[in-house]
């Protein structure tokens, strides 16, 4: 079977989708997640956990910070 040409605009999958928030409101929410991370391994009963969530804060303020490493948003 023939492949029929479409008609309208090309879909959208393709194109990068530009994100809603700022830089500088992402950045904020990064920062605030982190903070969310740390205060949350503080309950942690087991030490595997607490690690694992100490380096999601990490992880997410080193990406909130380009100067760290991070990607710039």
């Amino acid at each position: 079977m023939a492949d029929k040409p479409m008609k309208g605009p090309a879909p959208r999958g393709a194109e990068p989708l530009e994100h809603p928030c700022s830089c500088m409101e992402q950045t904020k929410r990064l920062r605030d997640l982190a903070a969310w991370y740390r205060e949350f391994a503080e309950r942690a009963g087991n030490p595997a956990i607490w690690d694992a969530r100490l380096r999601m804060a990490q992880n997410l303020e080193k990406e909130a910070d380009p100067s760290r490493g991070g990607e710039q948003i």
